[in-house]
């Protein structure tokens, strides 16, 4: 009878650090990609609810939302509180921060955005944060580019509140109220241009993230 050669412990042992290895290099990646088509989801739902709230505003004010959004943002925030359903609501105060808004959010990446904490804002039944910035009653508001004076003022959706990345093209989003409806960041206009920074590579290590609304809408 022959004998049979069975592997020795080392060998044993470097396969398994072989395989951790590779373990400790996919893993993340792949999990990070379960997480993103999770965002990516959420942040449709999302924009699924706010569109219908601001159809329906839209309605009640004769088709647009000129003269429709109030005087200041804390106006424009309790409008769309009639269609939405919400469980909490915090004023321009820097206390949203926790409560209403994360603390601390990222541009995607990873540099620091402008502070939009202070706005107004409202914490969803879904458990998503978003803050409402008015710009104008008469949405002639020409501050965003390629939308002219459109603009009645933009309303930003973290899709999973306080919970981490909480960042922007992740899981932050960025909407204009304009006079004729919502446009996700990245939205073209009627000649095709597209508005503000574009999309900024979304997704792209040295993208912003905030043109990531628009992009991940067009790719569901």
């Amino acid at each position: 009878m022959k004998n049979k050669k069975g592997f020795t412990l080392a060998e044993i042992l470097i396969a398994l650090a072989v395989v951790g290895i590779a373990a400790a290099i996919t893993v993340p990646v792949l999990m990070q990609n379960v997480n993103d088509n999770q965002y990516k989801s959420a942040w449709r739902n999302e924009w699924a609810i706010l569109n219908q709230a601001a159809l329906s505003l839209m309605m009640d004010n004769g088709g647009s939302f000129v003269n429709g959004m109030g005087t200041d943002s804390n106006t424009m925030r309790d409008k769309f509180l009639t269609k939405l359903s919400f469980a909490k609501v915090c004023n321009n105060t820097a206390a949203n921060a926790g409560n209403c808004w994360a603390p601390t959010t990222y541009n995607y990446d990873g540099t620091t955005p402008v502070s939009a904490e202070t706005r107004a804002s409202a914490v969803l039944s879904n458990g998503s944060f978003a803050i409402f910035d008015w710009a104008s009653a008469t949405c002639a508001d020409g501050s965003i580019t390629n939308w002219g004076t459109a603009n009645c003022g933009s309303i930003y959706a973290d899709i999973n509140g306080n919970a981490l990345p909480n960042k922007y093209g992740r899981d932050i989003f960025i909407v204009h109220v304009l006079s004729d409806g919502l446009k996700a960041y990245g939205s073209t206009n009627a000649t095709g241009a597209i508005d503000a920074t574009n999309n900024n590579g979304c997704p792209g290590a040295t993208s912003l993230g905030y043109g990531c609304s628009m992009t991940y809408l067009s790719a569901s």
